[in-house]
């Protein structure tokens, strides 16, 4: 078996493989027709029908639930920012929110975070156990490197809201190859791997 410490470098090595991809979403997101694309692709994901006219609906058989769940999105304004987010998630793959918790109240807030600075944390079951968040910041360039970097303690699962875009395989061009577990999700952009990489040098 291999040690802890093996691991942790390993698990390091998969999220600067991730956070390398980010960096490339960001160049791809400068270009006009990349962003277009993501532009209409939130809008589109995001009209409002039914009645009430809602881009965002919460579903269940628990109908006490439901109309709960309901009264919170309302008050968190989700309409608001349903577009953003879904935007986010097609040039990323994933997008989080920290909670912000008040006793006798209950959620007050979400504080967003960049999934440039934050790490889920699964056991080997594939259970969630918590998350992490970077304590450097970007710096110059946008070098954030998690291996240079302090990684702060681990919160409790309840702690953030994770958003994620489904899963895809990720089978990338020829001479192109990255591991993003299965924690995460999958950008709308993660095809454009290769050609990101040649607008580097141009």
């Amino acid at each position: 078996d291999r040690s802890e410490s093996e691991l942790y470098y390993e698990r390091m090595i998969i999220e600067e493989e991730r956070l390398s991809l980010l960096r490339l979403y960001d160049e791809l997101d400068r270009l006009e027709d990349v962003s277009a694309v993501l532009d209409a692709h939130a809008e589109e994901a995001t009209i409002a029908s039914g009645y009430p006219e809602l881009a965002v609906r919460v579903e269940g058989s628990n109908q006490a639930a439901v109309d709960e769940v309901t009264k919170l999105f309302a008050y968190l304004e989700v309409e608001d920012w349903a577009t953003t987010c879904v935007r986010d998630l097609a040039k990323n793959g994933d997008d989080f929110a920290r909670l912000d918790v008040v006793g006798g109240k209950g959620i007050v807030n979400l504080d967003w975070r960049s999934p440039m600075v934050v790490i889920r944390q699964e056991d080997s079951h594939g259970n969630l156990k918590g998350f992490q968040e970077l304590k450097t910041s970007q710096g110059t360039g946008g070098t954030l490197s998690l291996l240079s970097g302090e990684v702060a303690e681990l919160s409790k699962p309840w702690a953030y809201v994770h958003f994620r875009r489904r899963k895809l395989k990720m089978i990338l061009p020829k001479g192109y190859e990255v591991h993003v577990p299965n924690w995460y999700g999958t950008a709308l952009l993660w095809r454009a791997g290769k050609p990101g990489r040649r607008l580097e040098h141009l």
